[in-house]
């Protein structure tokens, strides 16, 4: 017996089938996907760097807790990636830092989505949070010093507070103290506020009003100069 195919209909069931296949990876894509805050470390934002310059890059899963990382890339291109292929680099992911991981992207699509549904976009993810020159030293030294360690801190969260405090002069025996004494309710003002009220611009030195007194020795008990002050308030020419 001679089994004949409609053509049309043929195509049409290929289709249909085609649909689904898209459709279920689809599926187990987004199942897979991050959802929620994701901070990376140094070393997982530089392997999404590393990730993203390949040729055709196809797969990158990262931890929930942002330390660690995997990914898959196809050398030639055609390359055909399957649920195994996902489930692959996130079982690798897992292995690699003892935590749960998720997608992050697929090729060059950020798929990680934020608590209210945005996904993240690449400079959001690779870029490194600048603190506020105004932040006061109180809250500096909270975010650069641990006090467990007495020491600065080890997290990449830390550096760029680490690098801020070493350049307004502080040390890590100055955060140590303050953070060990209460907050000072009565001179709580940032950096560029307390140059203002203690150095004086036209003869570009400490103020001698009495008024400033207060936010003089403030100003000398977070380590700040008054070139620092100078530089801080324009005074210099």
């Amino acid at each position: 017996m001679r089994i004949r195919f409609n053509a049309p209909t043929l195509a049409k069931t290929a289709l249909i089938a085609l649909v689904c296949v898209t459709a279920l990876s689809a599926c187990q894509t987004d199942s897979r996907a991050g959802k929620g805050q994701l901070n990376l470390s140094s070393g997982a934002k530089r392997g999404l760097q590393t990730y993203m310059d390949k040729i055709f890059p196809t797969i990158f899963a990262a931890s929930t807790n942002g330390r660690g990382y995997s990914y898959y890339f196809c050398e030639t291109g055609g390359c055909r990636d399957t649920v195994s292929t996902y489930q692959g680099v996130l079982d690798d992911c897992q292995k690699r830092s003892n935590s749960t991981c998720r997608l992050l992207a697929i090729s060059r699509r950020i798929v990680w989505k934020k608590a209210n549904g945005e996904a993240y976009t690449l400079e959001e993810l690779v870029s490194s949070p600048q603190p506020n020159i105004s932040m006061g030293a109180i809250d500096l030294c909270t975010k650069a010093y641990d006090k467990e360690r007495h020491n600065w801190s080890t997290k990449d969260s830390a550096a760029p507070y680490i690098a801020q405090i070493l350049k307004r002069g502080f040390t890590a025996d100055f955060c140590a103290k303050l953070n060990n004494q209460m907050p000072q309710p009565q001179i709580d003002v940032g950096a560029i506020d307390l140059c203002n009220k203690a150095f004086d611009k036209e003869n570009r030195q400490w103020s001698k009003q009495a008024a400033s007194l207060p936010y003089i020795t403030e100003a000398k008990d977070r380590g700040f100069t008054s070139d620092f002050c100078a530089d801080l308030t324009s005074a210099r020419n």
